[in-house]
């Protein structure tokens, strides 16, 4: 048959609106009403500030996260599976059981989608992706957004980081060696 696994990486996922995060969901329904087993792989933030940490709207130092399951399949048949972020930094999270996940649960997958690049996990499902062979796709979301200020140095320096090694992981995401 036809039917793939796929999974989708993104920071944020519904219910919250923002633009990736529809985007992801929209995607997902699709492929799974097409027969396709999906499975997004997210955090359980809904918003800037409900993790401690800093944020563009300032100092959260509290948790505020929504409670939602930690794992749920949505109406579609979309698998979710929600990790607690530990700590925020700007626009990134450092959730340390989504990486877990990912790092134990990345071979079940025939292929991996990453949405953005410059948050940390999904940085490392590429990295991962690339050395165990396991083909995947970045759709960099807000590549061409400009921001001013300390945001606008924390995305140039984003771009600096992951641009390079996103180019070199995509550019072989067979697995073939290129030196």
């Amino acid at each position: 048959s036809g039917q793939m696994r796929i999974l989708q990486v993104v920071e944020r996922f519904y219910p919250r609106a923002g633009g990736i995060e529809l985007h992801v969901f929209h995607i997902s329904r699709e492929l799974a009403k097409l027969g396709h087993d999906v499975t997004v792989v997210t955090s359980s933030s809904v918003d800037l500030q409900d993790v401690p940490g800093i944020s563009s709207k300032g100092f959260t130092l509290r948790n505020s996260l929504p409670d939602l399951p930690s794992f749920e399949i949505n109406d579609d048949g979309v698998k979710i599976y929600r990790f607690k972020p530990k700590i925020a930094f700007y626009t990134a999270l450092f959730t340390p059981g989504l990486v877990r996940y990912l790092f134990q649960h990345l071979q079940e997958y025939d292929i991996v989608h990453v949405h953005a690049y410059v948050q940390p996990e999904p940085s490392l499902v590429a990295i991962a992706s690339k050395r165990k062979k396991k083909p995947f796709v970045l759709t960099p979301h807000d590549l061409i957004s400009v921001y001013g200020g300390f945001r606008g140095a924390i995305k140039n320096l984003g771009d600096i980081v992951f641009a390079t090694r996103y180019t070199r992981c995509c550019s072989d995401n067979r697995g073939s060696s290129q030196k």
